[in-house]
């Protein structure tokens, strides 16, 4: 029998990006993929996107990047399109020489939403020849972070689940957090590729160790049987990476195994199985808390939060409450105020579902007082506007003039600091 070749430190990391991408795309809710990046991770990302496209990718899906700059909300659609139509026209001879119907055009008239049109069209087009049309938005420039974020939560309701949207946020400097406002369509992960570590691999001549390579291939089955709704295939591959992570004590990959059979089953419809893996994966957070694992605390922030969002989906409201609120000081001590403010804000939104408008409150305030803590440039990308609604809608309850409420939040992120969606966005922001 001839020998596996082993795949290399580089291909290692491609394929966790792949296993990623693909648990990303097995959650038919979701739309934008935002991955928190060091230097060195971005570059492996863009070489991600770059391999897709060519014959060795082995995604089932086109990777399309755009970088036209965002100057402002109102001519970004079209300046996408734009770009989106000069790329198909360069590709249009290759389609011919290949056989492949090669006359897509935007739409005319584009709509209201003229980005969301133009790609959705484009996806049809071709639907035979990719699972999922995936956006890499990487502009060359923006002038104004906040109405970029807006401008992407604005058009993710009108994309069907078939397009996605990829974005790269810097690790050492996060401006995108304000996307996790939507919560049902948008999924954060931090990235963590240790390229130096594979550099250093590549230089030893060494590959991947047996366990870690047992691993990947248990992992991507596990991501893979999820997107095609096998969840019996998932758990089994899942116990497959679930026995090589503890053998070798793994905190972070287990609890990995754990939300991606989670969000399977979510994907499944199979709600009690989607938490009771999100309660193993708690589980585990826990005890590499207990053992004072680095990260860990991050680690127990993410198992609680995937955990409290299902919950949240199903509306149970007092369940989902405590969850967040117990969260709160977990994300304090990982030194995260983004989550920090987020987990109370959450805790008070769930309470002020379930008519406890005390304790809704006195989570409102806790996400306030962190709020307060915060940088300028933190607050004006984070859900903080969303706390001040939530504020206005209990105040009268308390005997609280809304004007007070007002000043307070003027004091933070300046005058009209209302989200523009206050209205309608307050169970989406929180799903």
């Amino acid at each position: 029998m001839p020998a596996v070749r082993r795949r290399n430190p580089i291909e290692q990391r491609l394929d966790e990006l792949g296993a990623r991408w693909l648990a990303f795309t097995a959650n038919p809710r979701a739309r934008l993929l935002r991955w928190v990046a060091g230097r060195e991770d971005v570059r492996m990302v863009s070489a991600f996107v770059e391999v897709q496209n060519e014959e060795i990718g082995e995604m089932p899906d086109l990777f399309i990047r755009l970088e036209s700059p965002f100057e402002a909300r109102a001519g970004y659609s079209a300046a996408l399109v734009a770009a989106l139509r000069a790329q198909y026209d360069e590709t249009r001879e290759g389609l011919a020489e290949e056989g492949i119907p090669g006359e897509w055009t935007p739409p005319d008239p584009p709509g209201p939403h003229p980005f969301a049109a133009a790609v959705t069209s484009l996806y049809h087009y071709h639907a035979d020849l990719m699972d999922h049309l995936a956006i890499v938005l990487a502009p060359e420039s923006v002038s104004d972070v906040a109405a970029w974020q807006g401008w992407m939560l604005a058009v993710l309701p009108h994309l069907p689940e078939n397009v996605r949207i990829l974005v790269v946020d810097s690790a050492d400097s996060p401006a995108l957090e304000g996307l996790d406002a939507d919560r049902e369509r948008v999924v954060s992960e931090a990235l963590a590729l240790d390229m130096d570590g594979a550099m250093t691999q590549l230089a030893r001549g060494s590959g991947s160790n047996d366990p870690g390579d047992r691993f990947r291939r248990a992992f991507l089955g596990v991501a893979q049987a999820s997107g095609r709704g096998d969840m019996t295939a998932a758990a089994r591959d899942g116990r497959a990476a679930l026995s090589i992570a503890e053998r070798m004590r793994w905190s972070d990959m287990q609890v990995a195994v754990h939300a991606a059979l989670g969000a399977g089953y979510l994907a499944s419809g199979r709600l009690d199985d989607a938490l009771a893996s999100y309660r193993r994966g708690r589980v585990v957070s826990e005890g590499a808390v207990g053992r004072k694992e680095p990260g860990a605390e991050k680690l127990l922030v993410q198992a609680r939060l995937s955990e409290a969002g299902a919950l949240v989906g199903d509306k149970r409201w007092a369940e989902a409450a405590p969850l967040y609120a117990d969260t709160a000081p977990v994300a304090q001590q990982a030194e995260d105020a983004l989550m920090t403010m987020e987990s109370w804000r959450m805790a008070a939104y769930c309470h002020e579902q379930a008519g406890a408008s005390d304790e809704a409150w006195r989570c409102a305030e806790a996400a306030l007082k962190v709020g307060e803590g915060m940088k300028a440039e933190e607050r004006s990308s984070s859900t903080l506007p969303y706390v001040g609604a939530a504020m206005l809608r209990l105040a009268d309850a308390r005997g609280i003039a809304p004007a007070q409420v007002n000043t307070r939040m003027e004091a933070l992120l300046g005058p009209g600091w209302e989200p523009a969606d206050a209205a309608a966005q307050p169970e989406e922001v929180a799903s």
